[in-house]
């Protein structure tokens, strides 16, 4: 059976009303209705020419759920099923735009647009194949773009084979000859299978032209037209192999390949899941990634009209710059024009913007697109070309949140914390990673920096400030709905432990992170495990059980599990907590040693709190064991480490330290004046545990204690 056309105004349900066709194929018609329960626009697709109205409904119900296995912001969504006349239909996501088809029927698309095109496809199908879906028909045709953004959309999954479906294995019946991959003409399809026709994809969008082969079964070949560097050769005609076993392990990962050969790599985007790929080589963040010429971004505009956009955008003072943004050197009459004409100025590698004219005046021919690529090539460019400096870091932050790239900010944010000496600056750049970082669909990135920033106030004494990121913490934990096991939960566990350790419940923090080890995975990285019994045997101290604290720690303050460099800092702050453990138990020159591997394993890793502490320490096991020259070399080793952080608990610690050396020497003022100095760091760090301290202090120099 057929229906007839539906006509402006029908109303397929009481909410769905039809306004328009907006295309029609060969096995249906698609109509743009409006959702007057939502206030949104949907497409409708309704079959056309049924004959056996079971059987379309059966095809209907399975495209939809096919479709809707596969959530992914590149695929079309679908949002329900039904009929009308007894014929099916399936009412989907809207995308306002044309087929892909459409497009290439007018000017070709830049290769910049190619490769995120392609990225967004190949992350698309990598979730589609995780799911069990193979969407079997991947065309132009069955690629929407969005008018707006040229992002892309894989729609009709009319021909997909799903594993939940029981149609796994069933061979097509039909498609279209130039995408289907050899292998569909006998058997069933794979994956293999829609990486092959995205490999004809990719060709055709970089030629302007399919591969031509002669029969079905034959590798296709590529045609003349493509005019692409030998490497992204290989990776095309790996990716249209005639064996399924001879292509890529994913389409991701043809993807990838085919980016890095054409020098696009930075195009990929976040979205293209790489798990098969070589592990080391997917840490590398953007920068560190080939940077393409930047005329492929900015076609059609001239070579004098591309220096113009980098130069308007990028800081003085990065010699070789230009040439890295551009990626290319630009030729030197170009150059010599638009010095003569007085809007540059430079000589050799350095070039700057010299006209009277605003910076503005070089970017209003670029889309906003274009623009954001600008800015991102010359934050790159930045990073390459400057000093590891502030400065730097700085300026390339400016021009990736002008781009866009919010985590290339935000990694920036977190290499200038890891060089500031200041506490409170190194608090504000993790504070700003974690804003940038902040997300309600990848809560992943979002923990790791709150992790880093909740540590450093911790370890610093800031305990008021800590209260706050880790109740964001534990509230994006919950949303993300970790597993018990996840080191993310872990670490913040351990976190939350330690504050309440530090606010007054030392043994119910050591009862909490003894539940923790009790249930602790046996793979749980050497960098968390000590971190836990790090934090356990400072409980345990802190509630006065230093010997059980020491019992705790003991087998685990040697090497043995600090052979990755990620764990020595971790090690290092275990081992400071058996020495106070020791001191507690009167092991002053046991506890002197484990404090002097402490400091050199910190002074390797440049950490300079874990060093002061490590000094101070040294202080109190001379203490202990009369050396008073030596104790105080020790604190005043400290006091330049110190001095250099700002206010931190271990800065007042230090004070303290310092007002009882002088009480040793009969020198009640200076005593007095650390006391006071003590008491204010403390204040202003909202830590109250050290009050009985000051106040015997200031007993013991004859001042009252004043509230």
């Amino acid at each position: 059976m057929s229906h007839a056309p539906l006509r402006s105004g029908h109303q397929l349900t009481h909410a769905l009303r039809i306004e328009r066709v907006l295309g029609q194929g060969g096995m249906g018609t698609v109509y743009l209705a409006h959702d007057e329960l939502l206030d949104r626009h949907v497409a409708v697709k309704v079959l056309d020419h049924v004959t056996d109205v079971e059987s379309a409904a059966l095809k209907t119900l399975l495209e939809g759920r096919a479709a809707a296995r596969v959530v992914h912001p590149h695929v079309v969504a679908v949002h329900g099923l039904g009929d009308v006349d007894g014929v099916p239909y399936i009412e989907m996501e809207y995308v306002d735009g044309g087929s892909l088809r459409q497009y290439l029927r007018g000017d070709p698309p830049a290769r910049g647009l190619v490769a995120t095109w392609l990225a967004q496809l190949a992350s698309a199908l990598t979730t589609a194949h995780e799911a069990g879906v193979v969407h079997c028909d991947v065309k132009p045709e069955n690629v929407m773009l969005k008018k707006r953004a040229l992002a892309t959309k894989l729609a009709d999954f009319g021909l997909a084979r799903s594993q939940q479906d029981g149609r796994a294995h069933e061979p097509l019946s039909h498609g279209t000859m130039a995408y289907l991959a050899p292998e569909l003409l006998l058997g069933p399809p794979t994956p293999a299978s829609d990486q092959f026709a995205l490999a004809v994809m990719a060709v055709e969008l970089l030629a302007g032209v399919r591969p031509t082969r002669e029969r079905p079964e034959d590798p296709p070949q590529l045609p003349d037209e493509l005019n692409v560097p030998q490497k992204a050769r290989e990776a095309l005609l790996r990716g249209l192999a005639a064996q399924p076993n001879q292509r890529f392990a994913s389409a991701a990962v043809f993807v990838d390949a085919l980016l890095r050969a054409l020098g696009l790599a930075n195009l990929r985007g976040p979205l293209v899941g790489m798990p098969d790929i070589d592990p080391g080589d997917t840490s590398k963040t953007s920068s560190e990634l080939p940077v393409p010429m930047l005329s492929l971004a900015l076609h059609p505009l001239s070579v004098a009209d591309q220096v113009l956009a980098v130069l308007a955008v990028l800081p003085s003072g990065y010699p070789g710059a230009l040439r890295e943004a551009l990626g290319t050197t630009p030729p030197a009459d170009v150059l010599a024009e638009l010095k003569r004409s007085g809007q540059v100025d430079g000589i050799g590698d350095d070039w700057r913007w010299a006209s009277a004219q605003p910076r503005e005046s070089a970017l209003r021919r670029l889309a906003p697109r274009q623009r954001r690529q600008v800015c991102a090539r010359v934050a790159m460019a930045v990073e390459t070309c400057g000093q590891k400096r502030e400065t730097t870091r700085e300026d390339a932050t400016r021009l990736y949140l002008a781009a866009r790239r919010l985590r290339d900010a935000a990694r920036l944010a977190q290499e200038s914390a890891a060089t500031a000496k200041n506490a409170l600056t190194r608090d504000h750049h993790l504070a700003r990673a974690v804003a940038l970082l902040t997300s309600q669909t990848e809560p992943g990135p979002w923990l790791a920096a709150l992790n880093v920033r909740i540590d450093w106030l911790l370890a610093s004494g800031w305990l008021t400030a800590a209260r706050g990121p880790l109740a964001e913490a534990q509230g994006v934990m919950a949303d993300a709905s970790l597993t018990a096991g996840d080191p993310t939960r872990l670490r913040l566990n351990i976190a939350a432990a330690r504050l309440r350790a530090a606010t007054g419940d030392p043994a119910g923090a050591a009862h909490g992170l003894s539940r923790l080890l009790s249930h602790m995975p046996e793979k749980t990285r050497p960098t968390l495990r000590l971190e836990l019994f790090a934090a356990y045997g400072a409980a345990l101290t802190s509630a006065g059980q230093a010997e059980q604290a020491w019992e705790a720690v003991s087998p685990h303050v040697g090497h043995a599990e600090a052979q990755a460099d990620d764990a020595v800092g971790a090690l290092a702050a275990l081992r400071l907590v058996a020495a106070g453990a020791l001191l507690r138990l009167q092991q002053a020159d046991h506890a002197a040693l484990l404090a002097s591997q402490a400091l050199a394993s910190a002074e390797e890793l440049g950490d300079t709190l874990v060093s002061a502490r490590a000094l101070l320490m040294l202080a109190d096991a001379a203490h202990a064991l009369g050396q008073r020259e030596r104790r105080t070399q020790w604190l005043n080793r400290a006091a330049k480490l110190l001095q250099a952080l700002g206010p931190t608990e271990w800065t007042g610690r230090w004070h303290m330290r310092q007002a009882e050396a002088f009480l040793e020497t009969q020198q009640p003022f200076a005593a007095l004046s650390h006391v006071e100095h003590a008491a204010a760091c403390f204040a202003v760090l909202g830590l109250s545990r050290h009050d009985t301290a000051i106040a015997a202090l200031r007993a013991a120099v004859g001042q009252p204690f004043q509230a």
